[in-house]
C-alpha cells in the first residue's frame, strides 16, 4: 500500500510522540465528555508533554506554539487539523487521536478517529480495544494449538488486535514458530485500512509492512486464501444511524457477530480457530 500524504503526516507525528514517551489510555466516550466539560485553559499547560496529551489524547484546543515546530507544516491540512484564532492566539485541534497500549515487552501506539466519533467511517479505539488485545494474546499464549502463521484481522479497525498479537509472537522463541507470520488486515472502511497501515508502520518493533496485506472487503468477499487464525472484535450494539463501526445489526445487535463467526469457520484452514471478542444481548433481563 503506497502511503498518502496524510498517512506520512500521521507517521511523523506518531514517531515524535513515541520518541518523547507519550502515553494515553483511552476512556469511554462518556468519561471523555466529562473531562472536556471541565474548565480548561490551553495557555496554562505546563509542558510540551501536557500539550501533546491535550491535543492528541483529549482532542482539546491547544496553542500552536505549544506544539513541536516540526508539526507546523501539518496544521494547514484540513483533513488533519482545525485551526482558529482565539484571544489573538492561533490554536489547533486534531481530528484524530493517539492512544497507547503497554505490553510486557513493548509499548504500542495507535492512531484512531478523533472525539466525538460521529462520522460513519470513524475508526474506533476504546476500552474494549484493550480487552480485545489482551483476550487474543492470552488465548494464543495458553492455547494448545501451534502458533499461527497466517492471521486475519476481520473488520480490523485500527489493527490493534493483529498488531498486539504480533508484538507477543515477536517475543516468542524462534523454535516455536516456523517462520514470520503473515497478517491480513481487512475492513470495508477504507479509512480503517489507512489507519491500520499507519499503525503497523508506527509499531515496527512488532511487525513490518512486508508481513502485512491490507484488503478492502465485506467480510470474506475479497479474501482468497484460508487462515490459521481469524480474530475479530465486531460491534455489538444497535446504532440508530447504523454507523458501521458501532452497529451490530439485527437481533438486538447480534447478527453481525453471528455472521462473522459462521463465515470465519468456513474460511479456516486445518486446525484453524476463531477468536472473537463480542457481547451478548440482554433483553428484559434475559
Amino acid at each position: 500500500m503506497e502511503l498518502t500524504q496524510q498517512q506520512e503526516a500521521l507517521i511523523s507525528i506518531g514517531d515524535y510522540l513515541k520518541a518523547n514517551h507519550y502515553l494515553f489510555t483511552t476512556v469511554t466516550p462518556e468519561s471523555h465528555r466529562r473531562v472536556l466539560e471541565r474548565p480548561y485553559d490551553s495557555e496554562a499547560l505546563r509542558s510540551e508533554h501536557d500539550s501533546l496529551r491535550a491535543c492528541f489524547g483529549w482532542n482539546q484546543w491547544v496553542c500552536a506554539d505549544r506544539l513541536p515546530p516540526s508539526f507546523e507544516s501539518f496544521f494547514n491540512d484540513e483533513s488533519l487539523f482545525q485551526v482558529e484564532e482565539k484571544k489573538s492566539k492561533r490554536v489547533v485541534k486534531a481530528k484524530f487521536r493517539f492512544s497507547t497500549l503497554q505490553l510486557e515487552h513493548s509499548n504500542l501506539i495507535f492512531v484512531h478517529s478523533g472525539y466525538p466519533t460521529h462520522e460513519g467511517n470513524s475508526v474506533f479505539f476504546g476500552p474494549d480495544s484493550y480487552r480485545f488485545a489482551n483476550f487474543v494474546r492470552e488465548k494464543v499464549k495458553h492455547g494448545d494449538q501451534k502458533f499461527p502463521l497466517r492471521i486475519l484481522d476481520l473488520g480490523c479497525g485500527s489493527g490493534v488486535g493483529a498488531i498486539s498479537l504480533a508484538a507477543f509472537l515477536n517475543k516468542t522463541p524462534e523454535r516455536f514458530i516456523e517462520r514470520a507470520p503473515k497478517f491480513i488486515f481487512t475492513d470495508l472502511n477504507e479509512k480503517a485500512l489507512e489507519y491500520a497501515c499507519v499503525n503497523v508502520r508506527l509499531n515496527e518493533q512488532a511487525l513490518t509492512l512486508d508481513q502485512c496485506e491490507f484488503v478492502k472487503s465485506n467480510l470474506f468477499d475479497e479474501i482468497k486464501e484460508s487462515a490459521d487464525l481469524v480474530i475479530a472484535n465486531p460491534p455489538f450494539i444497535i446504532d440508530d444511524k447504523k454507523r458501521a463501526y458501532r452497529h451490530g445489526g439485527d437481533h438486538f445487535g447480534c447478527s453481525l457477530s453471528a455472521t462473522m463467526f459462521s463465515k470465519s469457520v468456513d474460511y479456516l484452514g486445518r486446525d484453524g480457530r476463531v477468536l472473537m471478542y463480542t457481547g451478548t444481548s440482554i433483553v428484559n433481563g434475559e
